[in-house]
């Protein structure tokens, strides 16, 4: 619990992102979401000692009704992979997008991000687009291709 304090007091946030990972988020049924966002919150709250009201959902499959089940299992800021500075409300859960920032993105970029400069958000935002009309193009199909891909450069 003290290392835990630690985190916080250095202004770290533990968060869920669910708690079984599943592959497509957005395909799930609102009541199997509310057991995702629920029994992941708990478990990490009774860790913690602390309520668990944040989360990131995995795998950049975001629909609204995420954001529901989300906010119905009292999740306050829900993090989406979409690199954007929008910010909406969603049955009193604030949605946020975020950008990536990798061990081979150079701090000037990482820096130029934070600072709000268009350019390198307009990249992010070009590629993420293209990633997502790649994953509705190809369905399912997109998941088989990226664990091959995630196998080979992690070698797995």
């Amino acid at each position: 619990m003290l290392h835990l304090m630690v985190f916080q007091h250095r202004g770290h946030v533990v968060g869920s992102h669910s708690c079984s990972h599943p592959e497509w988020m957005a395909k799930l049924e609102p009541s199997e979401l509310l057991r995702e966002w629920t029994e992941s919150c708990k478990a990490l709250s009774d860790v913690t000692g602390v309520a668990t009201t944040t989360a990131s959902v995995p795998g950049g499959y975001f629909s609204t009704k995420v954001a529901e089940a989300a906010a119905q299992a009292g999740i306050e800021v829900l993090f989406t992979s979409e690199p954007t500075p929008a910010v909406q409300m969603v049955g009193g859960c604030m949605v946020l997008g975020r950008y990536t920032v990798r061990r081979s993105t150079p701090a000037s970029v990482v820096g130029a991000i934070a600072a709000g400069e268009k350019w390198p958000r307009y990249l992010q935002t070009a590629a993420w687009s293209l990633n997502k009309a790649a994953k509705k193009i190809s369905g399912p199909g997109y998941l088989t291709v990226r664990r091959l891909i995630l196998a080979r450069v992690y070698g797995h």
